[in-house]
């Protein structure tokens, strides 16, 4: 079991570093599959990481090939491990983990098989027990919402849980644990899907989405704002810290190498310049394989940090700024039904009032630093 373990880790490494994905190495995606429903379920974790890296880097090839039909084997697969009562929480925790990286990389073009997979999220969630799977099911539903909002909210009314899928959701984003940290949605990565999945419900108009609804939906997903606002802070402080330290570190090696050889530096030739792209691509890589393993749960454990590291975790959402993504969202309804949004405001306290103000001003600092950030990418582009 040792060599699939390996070959997996090679087949995770090839499918992330080539420029293309070869119909070669896709002649791996069905074997991966059966092998999954038939023996290699302890590996799920290990097989997820190139089956992110098939989707996510050959969207096309995955969205359009029909021989052999890809999304059909998927669906197969998952449809037949998440429903299964003897699988444990931890064991089909990669399968919604596959399931938001077909939304969020297919938005838009796998409309058909939202209901199915919405379906037995929401059976898998009312029998689950682990907290971590229970906001992985709803993060998904999140992205559901992000990937179109007004599709989604009509089949949770069809299916009948809407009503039960919001109050539980609401119920888990008021969790805190002894320590007042919040016990769910603790990442960045979980905080921001939520917010992009409550933040596409404000676009609905009042036929779907009553007013009292739209109020409690806005206040949430400003809480969430100001979270996710705060923790991006403290990580940010952290980084800095940490930059700090390793400049102090190179003070050091500074005088040792006054002495040395300089003549490769002198040439321009500096070692660790030639590896640093191959050095980012490898953690974003052990990153990617890391956040997609089973997460061990502990509620009563209020030593794990909030701020979890997954900055270098990739997604489509990567380039959405949720508070950009908000006040926008906003805009549009102030546009489309002045009216509704003014009813909304005047239900809003004074404390949830400062917030939208807080938010929108953070929303418009955050588009100068982002274009800021684009001019400066363009200049080294054209500097080097």
């Amino acid at each position: 079991m040792k060599v699939f373990e390996e070959v997996l880790e090679i087949v995770s490494y090839m499918t992330f570093f080539s420029p293309t994905i070869s119909l070669e190495m896709w002649s791996l995606w069905p074997l991966m599959m059966e092998a999954l429903t038939d023996w290699a379920i302890d590996f799920f974790p290990n097989i997820l990481v190139p089956l992110d890296n098939y989707i996510s880097r050959s969207t096309a090839h995955f969205l359009t090939c029909k021989e052999p039909d890809y999304q059909q084997s998927l669906w197969n697969m998952i449809s037949t491990i998440m429903p299964d009562r003897n699988m444990e929480d931890s064991d089909i925790e990669p399968a919604p983990k596959l399931i938001e990286v077909v939304f969020q990389n297919c938005r838009g073009q796998v409309d058909q098989w939202v209901e199915p997979y919405l379906r037995i999220t929401v059976e898998r969630l009312r029998r689950a027990e682990k907290p971590y799977l229970k906001c992985l099911l709803i993060q998904l539903i999140a992205d559901a919402l992000y990937y179109n909002a007004s599709l989604t909210l009509s089949i949770l009314h069809k299916l009948g849980v809407a009503t039960e899928i919001f109050a539980l959701w609401f119920q888990m984003l008021q969790q805190v644990k002894k320590s007042g940290l919040r016990a769910n949605f603790k990442r960045e990565h979980d905080k921001k899907v939520c917010c992009l999945g409550l933040t596409s419900l404000l676009a609905l108009p009042a036929d779907q989405l009553s007013g009292e609804a739209l109020g409690r939906v806005f206040r949430a997903s400003l809480d969430l704002l100001v979270a996710y606002k705060d923790q991006v802070a403290e990580a940010a402080k952290e980084e800095e810290a940490e930059d700090d330290d390793d400049d102090m570190d190179g003070f050091q090696t500074d005088d040792e190498d006054e002495d040395g050889d300089g003549s490769d530096k002198e040439m321009g030739l500096d070692a660790e310049d030639g590896d640093e792209a191959d050095s980012i691509r490898l953690r974003k890589l052990a990153a990617q394989a890391k956040d997609l393993r089973p997460h061990d749960d502990d509620d009563d454990d209020d030593s794990d940090n909030d701020y979890s590291d997954d900055e270098e975790l990739q997604s489509p959402i990567d380039e959405v700024d949720p508070f950009i993504f908000f006040v926008d969202t906003v805009k549009a309804m102030q546009a489309s039904d002045p009216l509704r949004l003014q009813n909304l405001t005047q239900t809003l306290d004074f404390h949830y009032q400062a917030l939208a103000n807080g938010v929108a001003q953070h929303a418009e600092q955050r588009r100068v630093e982002i274009e800021k950030g684009k001019i400066e990418k363009a200049a080294d582009g054209v500097a080097s």
